[in-house]
């Protein structure tokens, strides 16, 4: 639980920064240099990571807008809940940090 909430931290504040990508290279950092974890620990921590945090910062960057994104995407779609469009964002942000994640425990085993 302590790894999920460093990492998350790390994601959002660096996604306050810099492009959607980092929360890849963050992952793969944070993975690279943390205490031993399994394969499985370090795409479950990578994962959820990036599922909760991009579903807050999608929520974050939405509040106060009138028409937000979540919204339009619905309305695209066939009138779809935009709460729908918030947890696709999520997955996708979290299938991707998780690729980071087992790319950054790889490759410390390689470089060890």
């Amino acid at each position: 639980m302590k790894s999920i909430t460093i990492l998350s931290i790390i994601i959002i504040f660096a996604s306050l920064l810099f492009p959607w990508w980092i929360t890849v290279v963050a992952s793969f950092i944070y993975m690279a240099i943390s205490p031993s974890n399994t394969l499985w620990k370090s795409i479950r921590i990578s994962f959820l990571s990036g599922l909760l945090s991009y579903l807050i910062f999608t929520i974050y960057t939405s509040i106060g807008v009138e028409r937000n994104p979540a919204n339009l995407i619905g309305d695209l779609f066939g009138e779809l809940p935009s709460w729908s469009a918030y947890i696709t964002t999520a997955l996708i942000g979290g299938l991707a940090t998780a690729f980071g994640g087992i790319s950054g425990h790889l490759g410390s085993k390689i470089m060890k």
